[in-house]
Formats: structure tokens, sequence, C-alpha cells
């Protein structure tokens, strides 16, 4: 699920053996299928404008859907082994993607990659051992957050030159992460786990939720707030702020 605005996104739906995609332009009131009748099956997917998206598949392929018409094939690297990944592009096009690899000389690392180049070639900006990174999220150039296996939050101010440890105090895992603004931000994670900071990531504060569900991914596509937040089988729509009152 992505959405560049609160009523334009697209959803993915995995089948056996291909994805199927759906777009809504109205704020999920109905979907249309894309009618991608040979579509790989998608891992991971990341939409960046209003007809433009990226998308990972089972081969570690990535592709770009332009103007909700065709896919352009890139491959990665053949020195790069991704087992499971994440794509963040920022608008400046950096190219983040987490996951567990195995480079020439490193087995079993869960990794953050990055790329200035479109993809060409990839540089490992943060490694750790111990968490796998579910979800990148730049709100800039500089500034952004991973979150992960074990309550695991992440930031980076410098571009993913160096990242910083945020404390949660919890065991769950987290899926996904998105923001209104620099100093707002929403995580989501298995049993229904809704985190907020209101400061920049310095505090967390667990809030309602209405599922016990795991909750695989979080938007946030305008600053009017309203947010969309999936599980397996459903997709909430909310106001951000409602959340805000309950932190504050």
């Amino acid at each position: 699920m992505d959405f560049i605005s609160q009523d334009t996104g697209y959803i993915v739906r995995n089948e056996y053996s291909h994805s199927v995609i759906f777009r809504t332009a109205n704020g999920m009131n109905t979907l249309e299928s894309c009618n991608y009748t040979t579509a790989p099956l998608f891992k991971a997917s990341e939409m960046t404008g209003y007809n433009e998206m990226y998308y990972i598949d089972l081969n570690k392929d990535y592709y770009l859907l332009e103007n909700n018409t065709f896919f352009v094939r890139y491959e990665f690297p053949s020195s790069l082994n991704v087992h499971y990944s994440k794509i963040e592009v920022t608008e400046s096009n950096l190219m983040y993607i987490a996951c567990k690899t195995d480079l020439t000389t490193i087995s079993s690392n869960n990794l953050i990659l990055k790329s200035t180049d479109n993809g060409l070639s990839w540089d490992t900006s943060y490694m750790v051992s111990s968490a796998f990174i579910k979800e990148i999220k730049f709100i800039s150039d500089s500034i952004g957050f991973a979150v992960g296996d074990s309550g695991t939050i992440i930031k980076t101010i410098d571009a993913g030159q160096t990242w910083a440890m945020k404390l949660t105090g919890l065991s769950n895992s987290l899926r996904s992460i998105d923001c209104l603004n620099t100093s707002t931000w929403v995580a989501t994670g298995d049993f229904g786990l809704i985190l907020i900071t209101t400061d920049g990531g310095e505090t967390w504060i667990n809030v309602d939720s209405p599922t016990d569900n795991a909750l695989i991914k979080t938007k946030i596509p305008e600053e009017n707030g309203i947010v969309f937040i999936q599980t397996y089988n459903h997709i909430w729509k909310a106001n951000i702020f409602d959340l805000v009152t309950n932190v504050e």
C-alpha cells in the first residue's frame, strides 16, 4: 500500500505466482485494477509520484511503474544477494534498501544499503546484526527513520552516513513508519502496535489501536493528517491529530 495523496494510491495483492496491482483515485472508496497480467511477485514498493512507483520482486530485480502503463526493469548487481527488502526513494532520488543480504565479504547481516546512481551501485550505509530492518522513511534527503524487529527505531540526520538508536522499551516488531512533518512520526507493528512521536523521535508513546492484528503498512500522504493503516485484510483511514491528542 502506497499513497501520494489522501485520494491517490496503489495497493499490491500477491497471488500464487504474480502480483495484482490496484489503483484508487478517491481515497479508497473504489479500486481499479491496473491489469498487469505479467506483473511478477513483488516484495516491496515505494510510490514516488502520482504516476510513478518502484517495486522489488522475488528475483531481486526492481521495476519502475510509469504513467500507470508499463514497467521498466532494472537488475541489482550480481554481487548483491537480497533475501528480503524494502525500498525508499528520496526527493533527490537517493535510494535506500533494507534487507538481509550476503555480500562478497559479509554473510547474513541485516543491512541498510544506499545508492546515489539510481541503483547501479550500492553502499552499505548501516549494519545491524540483531534487528531485521522492516522499513525506511525519509522526510528529506538528510533526515530519515528505520524500524524493525524488537521495537527497533533508528534515525539518521546525515543521509544515512550514521544512524542513532531511539529507545522504545518494547519487544514487539515494528513493520512500518511514516511522518506528518519532521517532528511527528507514526510507527506501527505486530499485535496492533501504534507508536507516535511529536518531538522528532526522542520519545515514543504507545496509543490505542483498532485491532490486535499486525499493522504492516502506515502512510500519511498529506499535511492534512489523514493516515492509512493496513493489516493483511483491512485498511483503516483515520486522522493523525486524533492520535496526537491521545499523546498530549
